[in-house]
């Protein structure tokens, strides 16, 4: 069954709230510590043979922490719906527990920076307005009793956010210290999971080879196939620069004079042209 994500029609709320939760995830990615150890290393001018190599991995990882920053975002803020095929009703995307943590996560830093950007933010909210936060507050005090968080936190408490004198300067000085924990739990959370998937390939790949050892050998080996059709040859010299040969005959002594002490012998054959 293929599964196929389709995003809907965004209000500016949810759009602003995705592009401060992918904010929240750049941050959370440590990118401009990774910037700046890849451009002191430029500085300090090293000439290593695995320069090239060191570089190309410092990219790669930036790379992937970026795409993952944006697809945590797009899962957590999005409305998406998810279209199965063939036949089945459209359903609506379900977050993981998870998504459900990070969107409280954002949600508790973007309280956080409203509060801090303006100081009378909170000055003409309503009783009505006040309950909604406490009673999502005692749902966010939640989000980590579950056992997958466990190896991450040391105390439980330490994520726990008053409720009592809220909005209070002490009360916000403890909740962006619990913003802070909890950015760094979900960053290590998503980091294990990755490295996870990974060890679950490795020890799938192993199971593979010893269960069919024989079988496994001879995949990997070079088997002779009957026919290998070259029909084309690129070819470069001083005098002619580079060109595309057709002619069987160039293209048969060019393969010959390429391969030969290469690769054992093959029964290769060109296509005979009109």
């Amino acid at each position: 069954m293929t599964l196929e994500y389709i995003i809907l029609k965004i209000t500016n709320l949810q759009w602003e709230n995705f592009t401060e939760t992918l904010d929240r995830e750049i941050e959370a990615w440590d990118f401009q510590q990774l910037i700046d150890e890849f451009n002191h290393e430029i500085q300090l001018g090293y000439e290593m043979d695995n320069d090239g190599e060191k570089i190309r991995c410092k990219f790669n990882e930036l790379w992937n922490n970026i795409m993952s920053a944006i697809s945590i975002a797009v899962n957590i803020e999005l409305p998406m719906k998810t279209v199965k095929y063939p036949g089945s009703r459209n359903i609506r995307h379900k977050l993981s527990f998870v998504d459900k943590t990070m969107r409280h996560t954002t949600k508790l830093g973007s309280l956080m920076r409203k509060i801090s950007k303006d100081q009378g933010f909170i000055d003409n909210k309503d009783d009505k307005w006040i309950n909604f936060w406490i009673n999502r507050i005692n749902k966010y005090n939640k989000d980590y009793n579950r056992k997958e968080y466990d190896k991450f936190i040391d105390n439980h408490k330490e994520l726990t956010i008053p409720t009592h004198d809220l909005f209070s300067d002490t009360w916000i000085k403890n909740a962006k210290e619990v913003f802070k924990k909890r950015i760094k739990i979900d960053k290590n959370y998503l980091q294990a999971q990755r490295l996870r998937k990974i060890q679950d390939s490795i020890e799938n790949r192993c199971n593979i080879i010893h269960s069919d050892i024989p079988k496994w050998l001879h995949s990997t080996q070079d088997n002779v196939k009957e026919h290998i059709i070259i029909d084309r040859a690129v070819i470069s010299n001083e005098n002619e620069g580079v060109r595309l040969a057709l002619d069987p005959n160039t293209i048969r002594t060019h393969a010959k004079d390429t391969f030969a002490g290469i690769l054992r012998k093959r029964n290769t054959k060109s296509i005979e042209q009109d």
